[in-house]
C-alpha cells in the first residue's frame, strides 16, 4: 500500500456501516473468508484483501499483517513495526477469555497454532479490540493456553463420565455458572468437542451425530437465543484466565532466608520477567548462582565452603532438597545455611526432575544480579578454584549443555510423533542433565509454556524428561548460544544407565589432573585442554582424601 496517503483500516465489521458514512474515503482491509460475510448494507466502498504476509502503512505507521484464524476463520493481527505491539483483535480481551464464533468459522485447532504463533513473535504489549493494553504478552498467553487446556480437559471428563449432550457436557463443566451464561460457554465447548474429536481422544461410544443434534435444542433448554452476539459479549466476563493483575514488585531475597510462599504459577510468572532498562540502580557485580539438586544433606559441603570462602559477593547459593529433609546440623556460619528453597518431592526418570530444575532457576532468577546458573548435586566437587570457574563462566559467549542428535533407541527411539507439529524429529536432542545457562536461557526454560506441557504429555518412560527437554528446547530457540557440552566431567566407560562412582581409593593425583586437563575443547572459539570445572559422582567417602588434596591440587587458598 501507499504509504504516503493516510488510510483508515478496519478489521471488524461491527460498525463498518457508520464508518462509511462518516469517511467515504475510507478503504476496507480484511481476510477473503471474512469479506464474505459482509453485506453490501454494511460496506460497498472499496476494499483490500490480506492474507497474512502483507505490510502496510497508515498514517506513516508501518503494520505487518498477521493471518490469526480461531476466533473466526479470517481472524488477522498487525504487529506494530517499531514498537514490536501486537494488535490482536478478538483473540484476546482485556479480561476473561476470548469467545470463539461458531457462526464465522471458529476453530479450536486454529485458536491455539494462532497463540503458539504469537508467542513465538515476543510481542512487547498485546493490545485487544476489547480491554486494556496488556504490557505482559506471555503471561497472557500462556494464562491462555492453560485456560484452554484445562477447559479441555474438564470436558473430556464430563464425557467421559456420561454426558452426551452439548446441555449435559455444560451443565456438568460449567456446574459453577449462572445458567444465563452457558450460551455463549456452548460455543467454546462445541469447538473442544470438534477439537477432540480430530485428535481422537474422544471415547469410541461417544457419539459425535446425537452431539451436534443436541446443539439445535441446547438454546430452548436453557432460554436463550444462541445467535446473539450481542448478549455474549457482555457476559465474557465470568470466563477465565481471570484478569491479569497489575505487576506487583519482586520481593527482596533477604541473605538469612530463600523461603517464600509463592506456588511455582507464581513464582515462574516473577522469575520470568526481564527488566526494561539495562543500567542498575545500584553496585552490580554479575554472580554466577550455584544450584544443588539433592535428596538430603551435601557430604562434600566442607570442600565447597573451602571452594566459596572469601567470595561471598560473587556467588548465590540454592539448594533444593526433599521437603521432609531435615536440615538442623548446617551450622550458621556455613555458606550453605537457610539457603534452601521451598521445595517438592523428586522422583527419578519423571518430569517432577525436571520441574525441580525449574524451580531452582527461578528462585536464581529473582536475583537480578545472577548472570550464570550452574546445576549440580550432592556428588558433585569442583576441579578448579573459585576465580577460574567464575572468570570461565562470567566471560563465556556461550551456555554449557550437552545437547546432541543421538540416533539409537535410547535417543531418537524416545521421540513420539505426537509431538508433532510443535516439535519434530530433527528438533529431538539428547543431553546431560547437569547444566550451566546464562541468563537469557535461563528465562526461556522458566517461561516455556509451548514445549513443556508436550514433554509432560508425551515424554515418559523409557523417555526421561530430565535428559532432553531442555537439550531440544535449547536447540528449537538459540542453539547458537551454546557450546553443546557440559562442564560437569562424568564417567560413561562402563556400560550402565548410570555413570560411575568414585570412592577414597580412587582419588590420586594422576585421576584429578585427568579430570581437569585430559580433554580438549573450544572455549570462545580458541582450543583450551579445561573443558571441565566440575566432576561426579564421588561417594562419601571420599571427602578426607579430596580435602587433603585440595591446597596442592584445586589451588584453594583457604
Amino acid at each position: 500500500m501507499d504509504c504516503g496517503k493516510e488510510k483508515r483500516a478496519k478489521m471488524d465489521y461491527c460498525g463498518l456501516s457508520i464508518i462509511q458514512k462518516c469517511n467515504p474515503d475510507a478503504i476496507l482491509i480484511a481476510h477473503e473468508n471474512t469479506m464474505k460475510r459482509i453485506g453490501k448494507d454494511d460496506w460497498s466502498l472499496g476494499y483490500t484483501t490480506v492474507s497474512g504476509a502483507e505490510e502496510i502503512c497508515i498514517g506513516g505507521q508501518r503494520l505487518n499483517v498477521i493471518f490469526a484464524p480461531g476466533h473466526t476463520d479470517g481472524h488477522m493481527a498487525l504487529l506494530h513495526a517499531s514498537t514490536h505491539s501486537l494488535i490482536v483483535g478478538d483473540h484476546c480481551v482485556g479480561q476473561g477469555s476470548a469467545l470463539l464464533d461458531v457462526n464465522s468459522g471458529g476453530n479450536m485447532k486454529d485458536y491455539f497454532d494462532t497463540t503458539y504463533k504469537f508467542l513465538k513473535l515476543s510481542p512487547h504489549a498485546l493490545i485487544p479490540m476489547h480491554g486494556r493494553v496488556n504490557m505482559w504478552p506471555k503471561n497472557m498467553l500462556c494464562g491462555y493456553l492453560k485456560n484452554r487446556r484445562n477447559r479441555e480437559s474438564s470436558i473430556l471428563k464430563a464425557i467421559e463420565s456420561g454426558s452426551e449432550t452439548l446441555f449435559d457436557i455444560v451443565a456438568k463443566t460449567y456446574c459453577d455458572v449462572n445458567p444465563s451464561l452457558w450460551v455463549p460457554a456452548s460455543w467454546n465447548v462445541r469447538l473442544h468437542v470438534e477439537y477432540l474429536a480430530q485428535q481422537q481422544r474422544l471415547p469410541k461410544d461417544f457419539s459425535l451425530e446425537n452431539f451436534n443434534c443436541s446443539c439445535v435444542e441446547f438454546a430452548d433448554k436453557v432460554g436463550s437465543n444462541i445467535s446473539g452476539r450481542r448478549d455474549v459479549s457482555s457476559s465474557l466476563s465470568w470466563l477465565s484466565p481471570p484478569k491479569t493483575p497489575p505487576l506487583p514488585p519482586v520481593p527482596p531475597v533477604e541473605s538469612s532466608t530463600l523461603m517464600h510462599d509463592m506456588d511455582d504459577e507464581e513464582l515462574f510468572w516473577r522469575a520470568s520477567m526481564v527488566p526494561k532498562i539495562s543500567s542498575y540502580p545500584y553496585e552490580y557485580i554479575p554472580k554466577v548462582a550455584f544450584m544443588f539438586l539433592t535428596k538430603g544433606p551435601l557430604p562434600f559441603g566442607p570442600l565447597w565452603e573451602k571452594f566459596f570462602k572469601g567470595y561471598e559477593s560473587h556467588y548465590s547459593i540454592y539448594v533444593h532438597s526433599h521437603p521432609d529433609f531435615k536440615d538442623a546440623k548446617t551450622p550458621k556460619d556455613s555458606v550453605f545455611y537457610n539457603r534452601r528453597i521451598p521445595s517438592k518431592p523428586v522422583q527419578w526418570g519423571t518430569f517432577l526432575l525436571v520441574e525441580a530444575e525449574r524451580r531452582l532457576l527461578a528462585n536464581a532468577l529473582l536475583d537480578f544480579s545472577n548472570q550464570r546458573f550452574v546445576l549440580l548435586s550432592e556428588s558433585c566437587i569442583p576441579l578448579f578454584n573459585f576465580t577460574t570457574v567464575y572468570n570461565y563462566l562470567i566471560n563465556s559467549t556461550h551456555s554449557f549443555l550437552s545437547s546432541v542428535d543421538d540416533p539409537r533407541i535410547s535417543g531418537r527411539g524416545r521421540y513420539k510423533k505426537e509431538m508433532l507439529p510443535k516439535i519434530t524429529l530433527s528438533d529431538w536432542r539428547k543431553g546431560s542433565q547437569w547444566f550451566e545457562l546464562q541468563r537469557n536461557l535461563a528465562i526461556d526454560v522458566v517461561s516455556d509454556c509451548i514445549y513443556y506441557p508436550i514433554f509432560q504429555e508425551y515424554c515418559t518412560k523409557p523417555c526421561f524428561m530430565d535428559e532432553h527437554y531442555i537439550p531440544t528446547l535449547v536447540n528449537m530457540i538459540k542453539p547458537e548460544l551454546n557450546s553443546n557440552r557440559s562442564i560437569t566431567w562424568v564417567d560413561w566407560s562402563k556400560p550402565s544407565p548410570h555413570p560411575g562412582k568414585f570412592s577414597a581409593i580412587n582419588i590420586t593425583v594422576e585421576f584429578i589432573h585427568h579430570m581437569r586437563y585430559g580433554s580438549n575443547c573450544t572455549y570462545n572459539g580458541k582450543n583450551t585442554s579445561i573443558c571441565s570445572l566440575f566432576a561426579r559422582k564421588f561417594v562419601p567417602n571420599a571427602l578426607e582424601k579430596l580435602l587433603g588434596f585440595a591446597p596442592m591440587l584445586l589451588g584453594f587458598n583457604h
